[in-house]
């Protein structure tokens, strides 16, 4: 009995071309299902305040909550303004949700209500 090697190759790499496309079908459908996941706040993290109460805004005691982002570079200029640059993960849902809680946080938090949105044009999900 002959077996012709150019058709297992032929069938071997019509399964890897499977299994790879099933693999990024699945990694494309799940990795946005990750943003309908919702951490739960920490102990003591969603404290109300009485309105109008913020806390300080200080470059050397600003932070965030660790679920939601991560402080990568502080800089402190010669004025008291202060700029939270938040790096985008475009076509990402988990990392949008992350920022729009990122966003939230610091409104409730610090009382930070101007957002400026670099190189947008129309409306916005």
């Amino acid at each position: 009995m002959f077996i012709d090697s150019s058709v297992i190759m032929r069938n071997i790499k019509k399964s890897l071309s499977a299994a790879v496309l099933a693999g990024f079908c699945v990694q494309f459908v799940f990795s946005g299902a990750w943003a309908l996941v919702d951490v739960p706040a920490l102990p003591g993290e969603n404290v109300e305040r009485p309105s109008g109460e913020f806390a300080r805004l200080d470059i050397a005691t600003f932070t965030v909550p660790e679920h939601i982002g991560e402080v990568k570079v502080l800089y402190k200029g010669s004025t008291d303004k202060f700029v939270v640059h938040i790096q985008d993960a475009h076509c990402n849902r988990y990392a949008q949700h992350r920022i729009a809680d990122l966003i939230n946080y610091l409104n409730a938090e610090y009382g930070i209500r101007t957002v400026n949105l670099e190189g947008g044009v129309g409306e916005y999900d």
